[in-house]
C-alpha cells in the first residue's frame, strides 16, 4: 500500500492535533519538550541570532557539546538548534509552549560562553523571567567554564552575592556551581593529585563557606597559594550566599575508588601508616567524597 498524501491545509483551517483534550496534549507536550540531558543555555552571537533572537535552549541528547570557546571564537560555525520548535509550529501552540521546556526539563545547564562566565550568564537569564518561569526552575548547573585561569575562582565575590540572593528569593530552585579547578584525573594520576583536591577543598571551605577544615587536627593539609586568594574576599564577607540551595561542586562526578590509596601514599610518604595517620586519611577522605556528592 502507498501512504496517504495529505494536501496542505489553508492558514484557517485546523488540525485534528491542536483539537484533542487538553489533557492528551499536555501527555505530547511532556514527551516532545523532555530532554534526558537536561537543557543546556546558548547566548548566540550576533552574527547567528535568528530573528533578533539572544539567546536559546539545546539538548546535547540531540545536538554535539560545546565547543571549546577558543574555537568557537576563531571559527564562529558552530550552529546550534533550539530545543522547542513546537512553539514556532503556529499561534496557539507558540501561546501554549513557549517556555514550558523550562518546567518539563529538571535541571538546566550554563556553561562557558564566548564573552561571559557562566554564572554571569545564569544571572542574566534570570532577570528576563517572569514569576512564573522562576517557579518552574528546579536544578541550575552552573559551570564548568571551558578555559580554567590558574585561580579555581573566575566570578568576583559581588557575583556569588547575587547567586546567594537569587538561591534566598528562589528556595525551589538548587544552584550547583561547579568549580572549573577543582577536579581530579580520570586515570594514570599522579597520587599527589590527591593532596592537591584536598588542599584545594580547604581552600575553598575557607573563602566560600568560612569554615577553617585546616584546624581540625587531622594532619597537617597545605592551603594552595593562589594568586590573590586573600584579596578575592579581602574586607567582604561570606554570609550572602550562606545559604543550603546555593551549593559550590568539584568538576567531578563521582570520587575513583583508587583516592583513598593514592591519598595514602602521599599522607605515609610511599610507607606504612601509623595508626593515627590512617584514621586522619579516612576524614579526609570522608571529606572529599562529601564534596563530590554534594558539594560545599
Amino acid at each position: 500500500m502507498h501512504p496517504k498524501i495529505f494536501r496542505a491545509r489553508k492558514a484557517n483551517e485546523s488540525t485534528p492535533l491542536l483539537n484533542l483534550p487538553g489533557e492528551i496534549l499536555n501527555r505530547i507536550y511532556s514527551f516532545a519538550l523532555f530532554s534526558p540531558s537536561g537543557l543546556h543555555y546558548k547566548a548566540l552571537p550576533i552574527d547567528q541570532m535568528p530573528q533578533g533572537q539572544k539567546s536559546i535552549f539545546y539538548s546535547t541528547t540531540n545536538h554535539p557539546r560545546l565547543p571549546q570557546a577558543s574555537n568557537f571564537r576563531k571559527t564562529r560555525k558552530t550552529h546550534y538548534h533550539e530545543f522547542n520548535q513546537l512553539k514556532y509550529t503556529c499561534r496557539k501552540l507558540y501561546h501554549e509552549t513557549a517556555g514550558l521546556e523550562l518546567k518539563l526539563n529538571p535541571t538546566i545547564t550554563f556553561t562557558q560562553d564566548h564573552t561571559s562566565t557562566p554564572a554571569q550568564d545564569f544571572l542574566l537569564f534570570a532577570t528576563t523571567c517572569t514569576p512564573l518561569y522562576l517557579s518552574w526552575l528546579k536544578t541550575i548547573t552552573i559551570g564548568p567554564s571551558e578555559e580554567v585561569s590558574g585561580d579555581p575562582l573566575e566570578d568576583s565575590i559581588s557575583t556569588f552575592k547575587r547567586l546567594g540572593r537569587f538561591a534566598t528569593a528562589n528556595p525551589h530552585t538548587a544552584l550547583k556551581y561547579i568549580i572549573g579547578g577543582w577536579t581530579y584525573p580520570p586515570s594514570n594520576a599522579c597520587s599527589l593529585h590527591s593532596m592537591l583536591f584536598i588542599q584545594t577543598g580547604v581552600a575553598l571551605s575557607y573563602l566560600l563557606r568560612d569554615r577553617d577544615l585546616g584546624s581540625l587536627g587531622h594532619g597537617f593539609v597545605d592551603v594552595p597559594k593562589w594568586p590573590g586568594i586573600q584579596k578575592w574576599r579581602e574586607g567582604e564577607g561570606v554570609v550572602a550566599f550562606q545559604t543550603n540551595n546555593l551549593r559550590f561542586c568539584p568538576d567531578l562526578r563521582a570520587l575513583p575508588e583508587r583516592f583513598g590509596g593514592e591519598l595514602r601514599e602521599v599522607w605515609g610518604d610511599g610507607g606504612i601508616l601509623l595508626e593515627r595517620m590512617e584514621k586522619d586519611v579516612r576524614v579526609w577522605e570522608g571529606f572529599a567524597r562529601g564534596w563530590v556528592e554534594g558539594g560545599l
